[in-house]
């Protein structure tokens, strides 16, 4: 029910413990609501925008973790963790972003992955 929290302003993350471990297929989840089996769309007045999906992997992901305050935003006196994509999660085909890896990692300001 992520558009009904989100209306309601209740703070919630989205992440994944299951394999494959690919947030963009999360992501693609909460943004189209498709059964990956079958393509119906479930709940469809449950979807969430490109950009609220995007804020539930990274500031959602801090909240739920209670690093609110340190993590998930790109903020002066935040960690700066981030990682550069090929692609656009707020524009690229659905398609594009299953797989998605990065190109660059940063950890603290540290580029500790370079593709």
């Amino acid at each position: 029910p992520h558009r009904s929290l989100a209306r309601l302003g209740i703070p919630f993350g989205v992440a994944t413990d299951n394999k494959p471990a690919d947030p963009w297929l999360v992501f693609n989840a909460i943004v189209h609501r498709r059964d990956m089996a079958t393509g119906a769309v479930l709940g469809e007045s449950e979807r969430l925008t490109r950009a609220r999906a995007l804020a539930a992997l990274t500031v959602g992901g801090a909240y739920v973790t209670f690093a609110e305050r340190a993590r998930g935003r790109l903020t002066p006196g935040y960690a700066a963790d981030l990682a550069v994509l090929e692609h656009d999660p707020l524009s690229a085909p659905a398609e594009a972003l299953v797989g998605e890896t990065a190109r660059l990692t940063m950890v603290a300001g540290e580029v500790v992955h370079r593709a």
